[in-house]
């Protein structure tokens, strides 16, 4: 079984790979598939955190400025 961090990792490379596979631009789909990665490492743990509490605590941008990132 693979810890947290190994999982995460793993998804991070794997969100990545995809991503540059098909030229996806540093903003708009980046942006929102590293925010699905995040809630879903946050989610690995039990959390039952909400989008905007896990931003909150991993970036240094409000929900809204993410918002607005993932929809350019």
């Amino acid at each position: 079984m693979k810890s947290n961090d190994e999982v995460n990792a793993i998804l991070n490379a794997t969100a990545n790979d995809v991503l540059d596979w098909f030229g996806a631009e540093d903003t708009g789909t980046r942006d929102a598939v590293n925010l699905i990665v995040n809630v879903f490492v946050e989610r690995l743990t039990d959390s039952a955190k909400s989008i905007e509490e896990v931003i909150e605590e991993n970036y240094d941008a409000t929900p809204d400025e993410v918002y607005d990132w993932c929809r350019s």
